[in-house]
Order: C-alpha cells, then sequence, then structure tokens
C-alpha cells in the first residue's frame, strides 16, 4: 500500500489545529525564540523552526497556561515532523507527557508516531482524538487510525473501524486505500469495487493510475480471475512508458501468474523483447523472461543471470539480478558486483548475508542461522535491525536456544511501536512451535500473546492452539479444551478456523471418559465440511467408535465409505482391514468366512501379514489345520520385515495349529513333536518379549506331556514359577496381565503333575509361591495349598 497524500489532508488538519491560535501568538510575540522558529516556519526552514522553539518551549515558566505550552509544542512538534525528525518529537512528547497538553499538540504527535513505526500508540491516539472531534475532523482521525491498524498487521481490525461507518469513499485516494484493506482481507470483490471508485477519478495521475490497476488485479487474481488480472496489467505496460511501472507490474505478474498465464506471459515477453520501441520495456522482458522461460536446473537460471549482468552491467535490473544470484550463487554475485560503490556494495553484501541465513535455516542449521541473523543485526539500524533480531529469534527456538529466545523476545516489548507487533509474533510462532513439540511453554507464551494482544489477527489460532494443546496433555484435558471451544464459537471465526475448531471438537469427544457425544460431532462434521481434506481421519474416526461401541454392522458400513470414497488416501488399507474384523465380529454363524481377508492380503500393503494372520485364525477355528499352517508359514517366510509380536504370534499359532491337529488325531505324536518344536523356537528366540517366552513355554509343556516326557514339562513349570519367586518385587500382580496369566497357568500344571506323583510338600510348595504374590489367582492358590496340607498331613 503506497503512502497516502497527506498535502491535502495537512492543510485541512493546520486549519482545526490553530483556529483560535492567534490570541496565543500574541502572548509569544515578545519571545524573540518563538519569533525566530515562526519566522523559520513560514521560509519552510522547520529544522530551523524546530531549534527556535525548543528553545523556546525550555524557557517557558511554570506559570505558562496551558494555551501557552500547547502552541508552542504544537509548533515544535509540527516542525519537526515536517522536518523528517518523527522519531525525535515522539521521544521528545515521551519526557513530557505528564503535562497538560492540548488535542492539537497530540494529533502532531499522533501523526509522528504513524510515520516512526509506533503503530499501535498512533492507532489509539487517533482514536481518542476522534471521539470529541468535528465530523469531518473524526473521519479523517478514522482513516489515520486505520493506516496504524494497517501497518501493524492488523487489517481485519482497519477493516471493522472504517466499514460500514465509512464505506463511501469520498476521493479515489480513499477509494485505493479501501481496497488495499479489502484485499489484505481477502475481500476481493469489495476490492476490484472499490478499484473501480478509484480508476473512475484518477486517470489523470499516470503513476497512480497504475497503482490502482495493480491493485485491482491482485484483487482478481484472489477472487479466482487471473487471467483477467494478467490481461490487465500486460495492458497498462503496452500503455506505459514509465519504467518504474513497468518494474511494478512486471514483478506482480510474477506473483500472481501460474501454468496457463505464465504461456501468456512468455509470448507477450517474447514480443517486446524484440521490440526496439521501447528499450526499458525491452530489457525488462528479457530479464523476467529468465525467470518464466528457465531450466528448472539451477545452474542453467544462474548461467542465464550472470550473462544479464554482464551485457548489461549498469542497469538497475542488472542489480536486482544481482541480488536474485547472491540466494542462488553468493560467491559469485560479488564477483559481478562490478561496482564499487559502497552503497550498492554494503546493500549486496546484506542480501547475500540474508540469503545464506535464509539457506542455512532451510538445511536445517539453525544455530549457524541465529548467529548471521544475529551478526546482520548489530550492522543495522531502525526496523531491518529489527528484523534481523526477529530472525535470530526464530532461529534460536528451532536451535533449541531457550534462553536466547527468551532475551531477544523480550528486546521488542516495548509498548506502541513496531517492535511490539514483533513481539506479538515472536510469542505467536514460539507458542506456535512449543505447541507442535508438546512442550508446556507452550501455554505461557500463548496465554501471554492472547492476554497482550487481545485484537491480534492470530488470537484465534493461539487459543485454538492452546485448545489442542489441552487436548495433547498427557492426561488429556478434554473439559479445558472445550471451554476454549465455548468462548470461540462466540466470536466470528472463518471457514478454515471453524473447520479446525469442529474437527478439535471430535478428538475433545473421544478423549472425554464415560459418554461422549464423538458420533454426533463426526457425523456433523461430514455434514458440515464436504469438500474438507481431513475427511478421510474424520470417517475413520467415526468407524472406529462404532466399532469400540460394538456396533459392527454400522463400523463395518463406514469403514467401506472409507475405502470406496477415498481410494488414496492413506487410511484405505487399515480401513479395509477393520471392515473384515468388524465383519468377522458381526458373523452370527459357527464357521467364520476366512475369505473375508483376502481383499487385504491381495492389496499386499503394511497389513496384509496381519490380514492373513487373522485369516490363519479363522481358519484354525474351523479345524482346517493345513491350511492354517501353510498361512502362518507365508507370514513366517514373508520377504517384508514384519513386526515382532506379529512373528512370535504367527510362531505360536503355527505350534498350537500342529497341538490341535494332534488332538483331532488321536494325541498323534509327530504332530505333537512338531508342536513343541515350533513353540521352542519361540523360548530360544532372545528377541521374543516374556509374555511369548511364557506362553511358548507352557504350551511346549503341555505337548511333551501328551508324548509322556512328564518330568520334563515339571521342569519347565517349576522353572517358570520359581523366576518370579526370585525377583518377589515385582511381585506377579505387577506383571502385564498376558505375563500373569501364564505364570499361573505354569504353577497350576506343576501342582497337577506333583500330585500325580504324590509329592505333596513340592506341590504345597507351589501353591504358596503363587498365593504369597498379588495375581489374579492367588487366593485360589491358598485354598488350594491348605487342602493339600489338610487332607495330606503336610506340616513344616
Amino acid at each position: 500500500m503506497i503512502r497516502m497524500r497527506r498535502v491535502a489532508w495537512l492543510c485541512f488538519l493546520s486549519g482545526w489545529i490553530f483556529a483560535g491560535s492567534i490570541f496565543g501568538q500574541s502572548l509569544l510575540v515578545d519571545n524573540k525564540f518563538f519569533k525566530a522558529g515562526s519566522d523559520a516556519y513560514q521560509k519552510g526552514d522547520f529544522g530551523a523552526a524546530a531549534a527556535e522553539f525548543h528553545t523556546a518551549w525550555s524557557l517557558l515558566g511554570t506559570e505558562a497556561s496551558v494555551f501557552v505550552r500547547s502552541v508552542v509544542a504544537s509548533r515544535l512538534i509540527e516542525s519537526w515532523y515536517r522536518n523528517g525528525d518523527k522519531s525525535t518529537a515522539v521521544r521528545w512528547y515521551r519526557g513530557v507527557a505528564t503535562l497538560e497538553l492540548s488535542d492539537e499538540v497530540l494529533k502532531w504527535v499522533a501523526l509522528s508516531m504513524l510515520d516512526a513505526g509506533y503503530y499501535e500508540e498512533a492507532a489509539e491516539f487517533f482514536e481518542k482524538l476522534g471521539e470529541n472531534a468535528p465530523r469531518d475532523a473524526r473521519r479523517q482521525m478514522a482513516i489515520y487510525q486505520a493506516h496504524a491498524l494497517v501497518r501493524n498487521g492488523t487489517e481485519e481490525r482497519a477493516y471493522r473501524l472504517l466499514f460500514p461507518n465509512y464505506e463511501t469513499p469520498q476521493n479515489a485516494l480513499e477509494a485505493y486505500f479501501f481496497a488495499g484493506i479489502a484485499q489484505k482481507t481477502n475481500r476481493w470483490e469489495e476490492g476490484i469495487a472499490f478499484c473501480d471508485a478509484a480508476l473512475d477519478s484518477s486517470k489523470q495521475d499516470e503513476k497512480f493510475y497504475a497503482r490502482v490497476v495493480i491493485l485491482k488485479a491482485r484483487c482478481l487474481a484472489g477472487a479466482g480471475k487471473t487471467l483477467e488480472a494478467v490481461n490487465l496489467v500486460l495492458d497498462l505496460v503496452e500503455h506505459t512508458y514509465d519504467i518504474l511501472t513497468v518494474y511494478l507490474a512486471f514483478d506482480v505478474l510474477m506473483q500472481i501468474s501460474t501454468g496457463e498465464e505464465r504461456k501468456v506471459l512468455a509470448e507477450r515477453f517474447e514480443k517486446w523483447s524484440n521490440d526496439g520501441d521501447f528499450p526499458n520495456r525491452q530489457l525488462a522482458a528479457k530479464y523476467y523472461g529468465i525467470l518464466i522461460d528457465s531450466n528448472p536446473d539451477e545452474s542453467h537460471l544462474v548461467s542465464r543471470l550472470e550473462l544479464f549482468i554482464l551485457q548489461n552491467p549498469n542497469h538497475s535490473l542488472a542489480h536486482e539480478a544481482r541480488l536474485m544470484l547472491g540466494s542462488l550463487r553468493p560467491d559469485l554475485a560479488m564477483k559481478l558486483r562490478l561496482s564499487e560503490d559502497v552503497e550498492d556494495s554494503e546493500e549486496l553484501k546484506r542480501h547475500i548475508d540474508f540469503a545464506s541465513a535464509v539457506k542455512q535455516f532451510q538445511e536445517e542449521s539453525f544455530v549457524s542461522a541465529k548467529e548471521t541473523f544475529l551478526e546482520m543485526s548489530n550492522q543495522l539500524e531502525g526496523r531491518p535491525r529489527d528484523q534481523a533480531l526477529f530472525n535470530s529469534a526464530i532461529a534460536s527456538l528451532y536451535a533449541g536456544d531457550d534462553d536466547t529466545f527468551d532475551t531477544q523476545a523480550k528486546e521488542f516489548a516495548k509498548d506502541g511501536n513496531v517492535a511490539s507487533a514483533m513481539h506479538a509474533d515472536l510469542l505467536f510462532l514460539g507458542g506456535l512451535y512449543y505447541a507442535s513439540k508438546a512442550n508446556p511453554k507452550a501455554f505461557g507464551l500463548l496465554s501471554n500473546f492472547i492476554r497482550s494482544y487481545p485484537e491480534h489477527t492470530s488470537v484465534i489460532d493461539a487459543q485454538l492452539a492452546l485448545a489442542e494443546m489441552h487436548l495433547n496433555q498427557v492426561p488429556a484435558q478434554p473439559a479445558a479444551a472445550k471451554e476454549v471451544f465455548r468462548e470461540l464459537k462466540g466470536m466470528d471465526l472463518s471457514p478454515t478456523r471453524l473447520e479446525r475448531l469442529n474437527y478439535a471438537e471430535i478428538w475433545a469427544e473421544l478423549l472425554t471418559p464415560g459418554i461422549n457425544n464423538t458420533l454426533e460431532k463426526a457425523t456433523a462434521f461430514l455434514v458440515q465440511w464436504p469438500e474438507s481434506k481431513l475427511l478421510p481421519e474424520v470417517s475413520m474416526l467415526l468407524a472406529t467408535e462404532f466399532y469400540e461401541q460394538r456396533r459392527y454392522q454400522a463400523a463395518e458400513d463406514a469403514f467401506l465409505r472409507v475405502v470406496r470414497d477415498f481410494p488414496e488416501s492413506s487410511h484405505r488399507e487399515t480401513a479395509l482391514f477393520f471392515a473384515a474384523k468388524a465383519r468377522e465380529q458381526n458373523d452370527t454363524t459357527q464357521t467364520p468366512d476366512a475369505t473375508s481377508w483376502d481383499e487385504v492380503i491381495k492389496s499386499g500393503g503394511s497389513l496384509a501379514n496381519h490380514a492373513r494372520h487373522e485369516k490363519g485364525i479363522n481358519l484354525l477355528e474351523q479345524d482346517r489345520f493345513d491350511e492354517a499352517i501353510r498361512i502362518f508359514d507365508e507370514i513366517l517366510d514373508s520377504p517384508d520385515k514384519i513386526e515382532n509380536d506379529l512373528k512370535q504370534a504367527a510362531q505360536c499359532d503355527k505350534g498350537y495349529a500342529y497341538y490341535m491337529k494332534a488332538l483331532a488325531f488321536g494325541g498323534d505324536p509327530d504332530n505333537l513333536s512338531r508342536a513343541a518344536e515350533e513353540f521352542t523356537k519361540i523360548v530360544r528366540d532372545s528377541q521374543a518379549p516374556r509374555a511369548w517366552r511364557f506362553q511358548a513355554s507352557v504350551r511346549r509343556g503341555k505337548c511333551l506331556e501328551l508324548l509322556g516326557r512328564e518330568n520334563v514339562a515339571l521342569e519347565i513349570y517349576q522353572s517358570l514359577t520359581r523366576e518370579s519367586e526370585e525377583n518377589p518385587k515385582p511381585q506377579i500382580g505387577s506383571f502385564p496381565i498376558e505375563e500373569n496369566n501364564w505364570l499361573y497357568r505354569a504353577g497350576f500344571s506343576a501342582m497337577e503333575i506333583l500330585e500325580r506323583k504324590q509329592d505333596w510338600k513340592s506341590a504345597v510348595q507351589i501353591a504358596e509361591i503363587l498365593a504369597e504374590r498379588n495375581g489374579t489367582r492367588a487366593s485360589e492358590a491358598a485354598r488350594k495349598a491348605e487342602r493339600i496340607r489338610l487332607r495330606h498331613f503336610v506340616w513344616d
């Protein structure tokens, strides 16, 4: 947005500010410094005027009235303002702010703050000044306030301030300004209408007319009318001979054009490149043609930029080419500087340093990026220094240097100036970064941001991030998240933010203990956001919730909808797997349908072997032992790497298939031996978890019992039981449930053998080992021990 023309406005303000000040000046007629200042002011020598007025101010006694002080202060600040010393005016005002001064003084202070970068404070001043101002002046103060808000990055606040109160622009400049706000807030059609209003009355000023056309093109592109926007700008270039307009137009063409529009540009650039009527346009077309038609290979682009610089060493576009080359090849860009001009060299060096730091950041060399940005900040002043320091703080954050980030962030915590806007952004970005890492520091930063900058455009995003942090806590805090949601629902949310909120609400319900509204929230999301990219995930959440509630038919239908409606989704295979699982759970027949897993197996995805395992279990339940064994072998022999749990499960189920086959054939010893061998493989597998080793040991023991090797089986059972005795803490009850169950099965199996051997004392010892543990069958073991003692008179 270009700076508003102030000549007419300042004249208007001068009339308002100095109405009635003649009397005040008459009281100061004997003050030679005030008189000298007034003379210098009339001659336009505002620097000298400010010096004289400053001396006049310092000589005012304590008896000077508010009116007299205000007259001198007003002329002093205005002179500083007109001389370009806005920061001096602001610093001076801060030193005398406790004194009572008139609104006329504060107007010039606010204008100085606006130009010096103290946007938030300037907006507050203009707002207060407008409250008691005449009608026309109130409108002017509102527009100045909007300017401050726009410069501070709070365009939405500026829009709400001006519309609908002042939505009819009074001149082309206002229409242009209103259009800029509309464009910044993505209100494309309003922006186009305001641009048209500005164009109707601005054709006399060629440069201003060109900027309105370019702004309209941006609005058209935002509204999806990119080709119309491109043609509008091309027509502007065709009819202008102002080189700055050409450069500005070409830049916006590069920004808004993609795909088909780039072809239109390439054709027009080719035409202009061969057109000698306008050499500057011809050269610009050649330069931008490099960017449009360049080979994607970086080295090719570098060589074309280098050639352009060598052919046009003294042209401003050669400098642009050097800057671009600096991002790609800093060393080559410096060699091609071709000018020893200090200013040019320093600018190029700063650009190359910045490009180098950005590249370091992109390559995740965050410490180096931090140091490069920090070094740049030490060599700069004003806003460039603030920007370098801001970038250094962000790099510190990613480098894990929390202390440096906190220190640098505090440097921006200055009320009312441009630095406070950067402080707000650092709080927000820092909060989001820590939230992405599940770091509790996010709560403090985001809460501070919301509290300190309630009108910031990102406050809603910060509140959503806080709510999501509540959901990501361990344990989750869905109630706290829902409180944030209730507050947000009272706000005017954009569709994107509302979609994000609705999605987070589903998770809040999922994480709410007991009865919740997950199904209702997920179903509502699917209806309300039919074009959302989150539909596959929400559909999966809905299907999973049906499954968890054992509504298997609804779950199967929901999973199959994911498969059908989102064939390219990463959730497709999982949905297919659980559709088969739900179908299996919903099958009321005595013989489950093993073929329900075939589609998942054929997909060959990451769940194919899991589907094979499920199919193998189904076949086993149907006593189709050989088919089941073949399926388990497919898993164990798979060329793909399989998870340990799946490998142990397939191995154990293969052994169990041989075991069941042996029982089906009257205790066939060959199949029992093969079963025992399969279980032994698990027992000897050092990577097998303890639960699988316990289970395999007990099952192997059962095979050995049937093979008549009862003593070996007894040794296995006793070794498992005594494994827990050797380490009484943790006790059996503190083992995972599955391990605990197999330990008890080993102990009770050992007692059965010992009772058959009439070794009552050893049986009692085993029973008491189990009884002393806080396991699921401890009381049963205690009763067993007592019964054996009483029945067989076993006493220590």
